[in-house]
């Protein structure tokens, strides 16, 4: 099948999508557009170059934002997948529309299509995942790091309504470590480095006992604030092989079983149990870490994903 790609880079995840497809056996084109770029022409021009059996779309803010292009593709009878997440910009009101005129949406957020399909809209959920070649067994590693996050804050940050603040910050006689740029002057008595590549992050993984998790989304207004997004290390650090602690939620626990990596709830105290405890029973750990990266490569690699988005596309059941 004839594919048409538009999206762009992030990470050296995302244009990795056309490798899946292509590895499915599918002729992939790409056309390089960022989420909020008006090309109508430019997307016409190529439809009509290229003639695709699908087009393929990483952001559902292109579709969005090119009606033209929409309206070209419906009248010519060339389906449509979209495989992407929310932006904590905007309430999921302000795309119903433009995913009801998506054919196929596979989105990563389960409280989404759980929206949209209280409001009769097609939309099915399909978490990220990981690359087996960028995040592998790295549990040999010398364990010098009590406790890890790796990631960053939006600021400005209020340090009283930030999880990513209120959360690390008890965490520093725990030998805590954070991994982020933008956390620079946001803590106490807990060291902060940057880093900015996946070899970088299987390192900080395989160095920490604990790579500890905080999901919230930092929401541009208040219907986002309580929001958890389901990031690509739930699976990346259980790929390497070490331990990852997560805050619990009902999505998180069905894509990876309590006894597979380790929870807390949504509150300081019970992070820092969670914390004690593990850092307490080095066994518990590992058999948690074996289990989590026995599974991920069974079931959560972006490849697990892409087949089961064409099976569903070629008229399997979800």
């Amino acid at each position: 099948m004839k594919i048409l790609y538009i999206g762009t880079e992030y990470m050296d995840r995302r244009l990795k999508y056309a490798e899946m497809m292509m590895n499915l056996g599918h002729d992939v084109h790409i056309l390089p557009l960022s989420k909020k770029t008006t090309a109508d022409e430019a997307i016409i021009k190529h439809i009509t170059q290229i003639q695709p059996d699908l087009v393929f779309l990483r952001f559902i803010e292109t579709f969005k934002c090119n009606p033209l292009a929409q309206e070209y593709l419906i009248s010519q009878g060339i389906p449509t997948m979209l495989y992407a997440t929310y932006q904590p910009a905007f309430h999921y009101e302000e795309y119903d529309e433009t995913v009801d005129r998506i054919d196929f949406p596979f989105l990563h957020n389960l409280d989404h299509v759980e929206y949209l399909t209280e409001k009769g809209i097609n939309a099915f959920y399909m978490p990220v995942g990981f690359y087996p070649e960028q995040y592998f067994d790295m549990s040999d590693v010398r364990k010098d790091i009590p406790v890890s996050f790796a990631g960053n804050v939006r600021l400005p940050a209020d340090p009283e309504e930030e999880r990513r603040i209120k959360y690390i910050q008890p965490l520093a006689k725990y030998g805590m470590q954070v991994f982020g740029a933008k956390f620079q002057g946001q803590l106490t008595g807990i060291p902060v480095h940057s880093y900015d590549s996946h070899a970088q992050q299987r390192e900080i993984y395989g160095r920490s006992k604990i790579n500890l998790d905080i999901p919230n989304i930092p929401p541009k207004h208040e219907w986002f604030k309580d929001k958890m997004h389901v990031k690509n290390r739930l699976f990346e650090i259980p790929a390497t092989k070490n331990f990852l602690l997560e805050l619990r939620t009902d999505e998180m626990v069905s894509l990876m079983p309590e006894d597979t990596i380790g929870y807390y709830d949504d509150n300081t105290d019970s992070l820092i149990e969670a914390v004690e405890r593990y850092l307490g029973d080095d066994e518990l750990r590992h058999q948690k870490a074996e289990k989590a990266y026995k599974l991920v490569h069974e079931k959560h690699t972006f490849m697990h994903r892409f087949i089961e988005m064409f099976r569903i596309y070629d008229g399997g059941s979800p």
